[in-house]
């Protein structure tokens, strides 16, 4: 367990927010894939995606090709919903807020230099993802110059931000909502 029945507000965030950072830094840590909800007002789409930062203010950040679903979702509607899991710690963490595309300079430029070789193919196939195809081979073309064209920074910047806490029947759950500038708890009925 996390979080006990012990810890303040103040000592949950603490935690709370010390092991998703802790997830850019530790391999195979649970929290390094989340789960990505998104809608265009109709048609609801997750996927697991890679958490590659998260700032002081908290926004999460995620790359993507920007011909994917999700990338026109996001321009239709870009409220967005994250979702953590850790097994071990029996943890559930859910982030409600809106995703920012910085698909041109900036952000982009900025976290492009951290896709190392090969990494970058995965935003630089000659072909969109989600794009019939006949044969397995044509999912593995790329342009040949690697070049940043597809890629895109998706940041989450969050409103709410829940944590459950499962442990036999006695789960804890607390929702943690900005107010300027600062990130107040309000604990739940599980």
């Amino acid at each position: 367990m996390l979080v006990n029945q012990k810890y303040t507000n103040d000592q949950i965030w603490k935690a709370v927010t010390h092991e998703l950072k802790s997830a850019l830094h530790v391999k195979n840590h649970p929290f390094r894939f989340m789960v990505m909800g998104s809608t265009d007002g109709i048609e609801v789409s997750q996927r697991y995606v890679v958490m590659r930062d998260i700032d002081d203010d908290f926004n999460v950040y995620a790359f993507t090709d920007d011909r994917t679903l999700k990338v026109e979702q996001f321009k239709k509607n870009p409220n967005c919903s994250l979702l953590f899991y850790h097994g071990e710690k029996r943890l559930q963490i859910r982030i409600n807020g809106v995703v920012e595309l910085h698909q041109y300079a900036g952000l982009k430029d900025y976290y492009w230099k951290s896709v190392k070789g090969e990494a970058k193919k995965a935003y630089t196939s000659s072909n969109a993802p989600g794009e019939p195809i006949k044969e397995w081979e044509e999912a593995y073309q790329w342009d040949g110059s690697l070049k940043s064209k597809h890629f895109t920074v998706m940041k989450v910047i969050p409103a709410q931000i829940e944590v459950l806490q499962l442990h036999k029947l006695e789960h804890l759950r607390i929702r943690f909502t900005k107010l300027n500038y600062e990130w107040v708890g309000q604990k739940l009925i599980p």
